[in-house]
Parts: structure tokens; C-alpha cells; sequence
């Protein structure tokens, strides 16, 4: 197949959804070329195991070693690991809305319990005994008829 150009291409891979670039999106689309094909070497492999990724570290090092001793291996990262990254931000404000719900729901319940205990330890009989007082001052007479 061409894809660069006119020259001719092996294609190793191919994969529906690559999520490149962003956790949330669906990927495009994707297919892998030999790096030999494509003209540079590539920066970045993903290997897929079913050990335990940190166990193949260095049969990794050493495999790439003995294919070429100048590659330097640096960043190894295990998915786990990127992924929890690029969720990182969206944990952070799920987990202060959380805690700003929470402290909301505390002072509403509060406020209902000073309400009840209010009127559990001064019950009305009608509903013209109950009227509001503020601090210092008496009861409201609505039913003399001046303002």
C-alpha cells in the first residue's frame, strides 16, 4: 500500500479507536507501519502483556539492547499510570463537588433541625400564637389594625 508518497508501505496493524489524544473522545481510526517504512524511528512502544508489566522491564532493556545498544530505554510508564493522569483533573473536581454537596447537605439538615427543635420546644396551638420574634423585641400584634 502507498501512504507516504510513492513509496510503498508494510502495514503491521491496524486499530478502530485509538484514543491518542484525549480519554474522553473516540479515536480515529489508526494503522501501524513498519518504523523502517516510515522513515524515523519511533519514540514510544506499547507493549501489552499479560505478566506483570514490571516484571518485563528488563527483558524488555535487555531485548532492545541486544537489537541496538545506542536506543536508550527512559521513560517506562505502566497505562494504569497515563490514564490516571489524564483523569486526574476531572477526579479533582468530581471530588470537590462531592465535598461541596456534603457540607450543603449538613447545613440544610442543620437549619431543618433548628427549625423543628424550635417549634418542639415552643408548640403552638393556632397559628396566630406562633409569630416570629426577632432578638429583643415582642410579639407582633397584626390583628389590632394599625400599621
Amino acid at each position: 500500500m502507498k501512504i507516504l508518497g510513492d513509496r510503498p508501505v508494510t502495514i503491521v496493524g491496524v486499530v478502530e479507536q485509538a484514543r491518542l489524544y484525549d480519554v474522553h473522545e473516540d479515536g480515529r481510526p489508526q494503522i501501524f507501519v513498519r518504523a523502517e517504512d516510515w522513515g524515523y524511528r519511533p519514540l514510544l512502544y506499547v507493549i501489552r502483556t499479560g505478566r506483570d508489566p514490571h516484571a518485563l522491564i528488563p527483558e524488555v532493556r535487555s531485548a532492545v539492547r541486544k537489537l541496538d545498544p545506542r536506543v536508550a530505554i527512559g521513560d517506562v510508564r505502566m497505562m494504569d499510570e497515563i490514564v490516571g493522569d489524564a483523569l486526574r483533573q476531572q477526579r479533582t473536581s468530581a471530588a470537590l463537588t462531592t465535598a461541596f454537596a456534603l457540607g450543603a447537605l449538613l447545613l440544610a439538615a442543620l437549619g431543618l433541625f433548628g427549625v423543628v427543635s424550635r417549634m418542639a420546644a415552643f408548640p403552638a396551638t393556632s397559628p396566630r400564637e406562633f409569630q416570629p420574634t426577632t432578638l429583643g423585641a415582642g410579639p407582633i400584634n397584626s390583628w389590632s389594625g394599625s400599621c
